[in-house]
């Protein structure tokens, strides 16, 4: 029986690359968007600490501080869900890349089992004509010798 010889094993090793650096590129794309919105998680916890009602009277100076600390955390607060939103956008086209990267790799698989198929076929024809052109002289021989 022959070997197996796919052209396109260097193409498809290729893509196979690119899949794999696509779900890596995606994998880093999923981290820092947790990351954002952990960050984010936390700002707005503290903001709701410091909307709470303090539990003692606080004088003119310190209503002022708290007032600056709650536009500080809510300025923060709207940056970061505008760096989550892009964080989100950034996942989901690093998912569109890693889904078209595996499909290009499946389309060269898909092409390479077909191949394989054939070549299965015609070993399969070639290893019966051999055993057909081997009974038939056999029998001739057989014939011969009687």
């Amino acid at each position: 029986m022959g070997k197996f010889n796919f052209r396109l094993q260097a193409v498809l090793e290729v893509r196979a690359k690119k899949e794999e650096a696509a779900q890596r590129a995606l994998a880093r794309a999923w981290r820092e968007y947790r990351r954002l919105l952990h960050g984010l998680n936390e700002t707005k916890r503290r903001l709701e600490e410091a909307s709470a009602p303090a539990g003692g009277v606080l004088d003119v100076t310190e209503q002022q501080h708290l007032a600056l600390y709650r536009g500080a955390l809510a300025e923060r607060l709207r940056l970061q869900e505008k760096a989550v939103r892009a964080a989100a956008a950034a996942v989901e086209a690093k998912r569109r890349e890693a889904v078209r990267a595996r499909q290009e790799r499946q389309v060269i698989e898909k092409v390479k089992e077909k191949r394989y198929g054939e070549f299965l076929r015609e070993e399969a024809a070639a290893e019966a004509k051999i055993y057909d052109e081997l009974t038939l002289y056999s029998f001739m021989r057989r014939r011969v010798q009687k």
